[in-house]
């Protein structure tokens, strides 16, 4: 009936931050979801990562323990009665669940699950259960449905016990025995490896790489188990009878060893076929008991739903093609600033650069991005072409000269969210380390996967763009009318129009002269020295503005250690002494920032009682950079920043916020003197700190997962999981940090 509100489907998806789980959520927040669906979710891990709450911030969460039941109630109480419940959650690693078989039975056999929905009135809610296809024994290809379930491990038999209790306990279910879910990386990244990504970048460095020829899977693509998901849900909501038990095999079309699998990537990406290792399952120990062929017969899927799945072929160009992040809600239409770092992602070979412009433009297109789009071209200029810089700067995109290439796309990015309110996009064509920290309304992402620098991006850049272009239509690559627009971050900023202009600044005495002053910072820093005792100390006396703002003090606890033997008790009220002797009266907030575990656990644990935050950051003055630029996004003007730091840890001056230092203007080395000498002597006349607060600990490493225990900061440094990021090898940005200092001087800053 016309005019009628049609009563919205409520569905919770349990496990919604995992991998399955994330791609539901996403195609409910998608073509009108929000419109027909009311969704919630479940989690388990707190917080919540930000990007999964700004993706989704109409889908309210609820914290639930699958083990006890814990949390179920709530969602009775806030959201009510589910007509769906998606179970996505599990214990899905095999050799996990061979070390602690309690746990997978208590998780992935999901009794509370089922306990709660016995509260609710009979026929009303459709559970659907992500089983998996390793139910099966593996002595026979092509499983069906009505198989005998004889699992080899302890995966597959909480799987088949999960089965036995949904049959036995649910009036409705549809329960899919899903085999590998291949696809593209979610909203909120996992810190876990997807299967075509990891054979991809592995067959990328070059190396030769081992794939079982003798395990047989039928992978499938994420999408078409989300499509399978949905097709079952509006099955239910328009049937009458509200019956439905229904078991599918979820697997995709096709019978795969993993040897296969990783021939299919290197067809798509064009390896050496050379570089995939024929090897036996039977030849490596994994721990773990595991089927040979668990290759499933989909006859019953295809036929009962109707769906056409993905090849697998398919599946993989549509992963690698798909690694750029969708506009989700407000992102859609928002202006989008796109910085391209054009040394490190140069116009290919031969390549029309007319054509840029159009491809970035078709790339947001296609991936919902429909508002106004601004390209920034970011770097040393007078290293590319002219021919190309006139070609971009003819079809509208903005030239921008830089000396300092990342450390400059990380100040404009930052500078642009400072001055302009959200929502808004910015596209970083770019190394991940520009990027500034993420702010609230902002959409930060890339045109390339969530990878670390040494899977060469640079190569996906070509892929990325030769293959756009071949789509795109001659007339849209035609010159427009724009007027050329460009600056020079190396003159201060200066801006102007017309392209002539431009070719005329770079090639002017002013901007040599200006150029010539970029030198290796050995060549215009002070000579090392120590302050004469009758020098005047830096000017660092707070204005009266200054005087009553918030103070946070930045130290970098390796470069500026506390000294042997002297008691670390005495390290916050010699930095507050410090501060109130110049007039800043408010109680400051100090970060002792730095590889802490090269500093003794005594001191640490001590720092810590005094309420000084401790902030594991493998690279020093060079990570204070990002930290401080993340606590000014998140903290109005006035504000005052103290960096007991390398001047190169500092960002960029804005207005309204204080930054300084307590040394004069000379080297790292001569500044840790100093730090030992000057502003820690006379302790002797302080009081020893006995401030009952307990401080706080972050991990940049690991995501500034944190705590408010000692003992819960020196637990995760000794954790696997810090290990594993430790091991990783983070590249060092110490090249970074040069560019900062040069830009601070070239700025006209004057630290103290």
């Amino acid at each position: 009936m016309i005019g009628e509100t049609m009563e919205k489907t409520k569905v919770v998806i349990v496990g919604g931050t995992g991998y399955l789980g994330q791609h539901l959520l996403q195609a409910f927040a998608g073509n009108n979801g929000c419109d027909l669906y009311d969704v919630a979710f479940t989690h388990h891990s707190s917080p919540l990562p930000r990007r999964l709450l700004d993706a989704f911030p109409h889908f309210p969460a609820f914290p639930v323990d699958l083990k006890s039941g814990l949390g179920f109630n709530s969602i009775s109480l806030d959201f009510g009665q589910p007509d769906v419940v998606v179970n996505c959650a599990a214990l899905s690693v095999p050799r996990a669940c061979e070390q602690d078989p309690d746990s997978a039975m208590s998780i992935n056999v999901p009794t509370s699950l089922v306990n709660w929905l016995s509260t609710f009135e009979r026929n009303k809610t459709l559970l659907i259960h992500l089983s998996t296809d390793q139910v099966y024994e593996g002595v026979k290809s092509f499983y069906k449905e009505e198989d005998e379930t004889v699992a080899v491990n302890v995966y597959g038999k909480s799987k088949v016990a999960a089965e036995l209790l949904i049959k036995d306990k649910c009036q409705n279910f549809a329960i899919l025995r899903s085999s590998i879910i291949v696809g593209p990386q979610t909203v909120s990244p996992l810190p876990k490896t997807l299967p075509i990504q990891w054979i991809d970048s592995s067959l990328k460095k070059g190396d030769t790489v081992e794939f079982f020829h003798d395990e047989f899977r039928c992978p499938i693509y994420v999408k078409d188990l989300v499509n399978i998901t949905l097709k079952l849900i509006d099955r239910w909501v328009v049937s009458d009878e509200k019956q439905m038990q229904l078991v599918l095999n979820a697997g995709g079309p096709e019978r795969l060893s993993r040897v296969q699998m990783a021939q299919v990537v290197a067809e798509v990406r064009g390896y050496d076929m050379s570089l995939i290792k024929h090897v036996s399952a039977s030849l490596v120990d994994r721990g773990v008991a595991s089927p040979a062929d668990i290759s499933m017969d989909i006859t019953k899927l295809i036929q009962t739903l109707e769906i056409s799945p993905t090849s697998f072929k398919d599946g993989v160009r549509l992963t690698l093609d798909d690694m750029m992040k969708k506009a989700t809600g407000k992102e859609a239409k928002a202006v989008t600033l796109v910085y391209w770092d054009i040394k490190e992602f140069p116009v290919p070979p031969g390549f029309d650069a007319r054509r840029v412009r159009p491809c970035i433009n078709q790339l947001l297109e296609t991936h919902g991005y429909s508002g106004p789009i601004t390209i920034y071209a970011v770097g040393i200029l007078t290293d590319v072409h002219v021919d190309i810089l006139r070609a971009l700067s003819s079809t509208g995109i903005i030239l921008c000269y830089s000396p300092f290439g990342i450390t400059d796309i990380m100040s404009l990015m930052f500078k642009w969210m400072r001055n302009n309110s959200p929502p808004a996009n910015l596209l970083g064509i770019c190394d991940p380390d520009a990027f500034p920290p993420p702010k609230s309304g902002f959409n930060l992402f890339s045109p390339f996967p969530c990878s670390s620098p040494e899977q060469e991006d640079s190569i996906s850049w070509i892929n990325l763009i030769l293959t756009v272009s071949g789509t795109l239509q001659e007339d849209k690559c035609s010159e427009t009318v724009e007027s050329a627009t460009w600056s020079c971050l190396a003159c201060k900023s200066l801006h102007g129009e017309g392209f002539e202009t431009f070719t005329g600044h770079l090639s002017s005495q002013e901007h040599k002269d200006m150029y010539r002053e970029y030198l290796p910072v050995e060549d215009y820093l002070p000579l090392p020295r120590l302050r004469d005792e009758d020098e005047n100390p830096p000017t660092i006396k707070a204005t009266p503005e200054e005087a009553e703002a918030v103070t946070s003090v930045f130290w970098d606890i390796n470069m500026f250690p506390v000294p042997p033997g002297f008691d670390a008790r005495l390290v916050r009220p010699c930095i507050i002494r410090l501060l109130e002797s110049h007039g800043y009266s408010a109680p400051p907030t100090i970060y002792a920032v730095g590889k802490l575990t090269d500093v003794h656990d005594d001191i640490l644990q001590t720092l810590f009682s005094t309420g000084i935050t401790l902030y594991y950051a493998p690279h020093g003055s060079a990570d204070i950079v990002s930290l401080m630029s993340q606590w000014i996004s998140t903290n109005p003007p006035p504000a005052n920043i103290l960096g007991i730091c390398d001047p190169r840890g500092f960002p960029l001056p804005l207005n309204g916020y204080n930054l300084f230092r307590p040394f004069s203007y000379s080297s790292p080395k001569q500044d840790s003197i100093l730090w030992g000498s000057s502003l820690l002597a006379d302790s002797g006349a302080l009081e020893v700190d006995t401030c009952s607060e307990t401080g706080e600990w972050y991990c940049l490493l690991c995501d500034n997962v944190g705590g408010r225990s000692f003992k819960s900061f020196t637990k995760h440094l000794s954790s696997r999981s810090h290990s594993h990021e430790v091991d990783r090898g983070v590249v060092s940005p110490a090249d970074i940090s040069i560019d900062v200092i040069k830009l601070i001087q070239k700025l006209g800053i004057s630290p103290t």
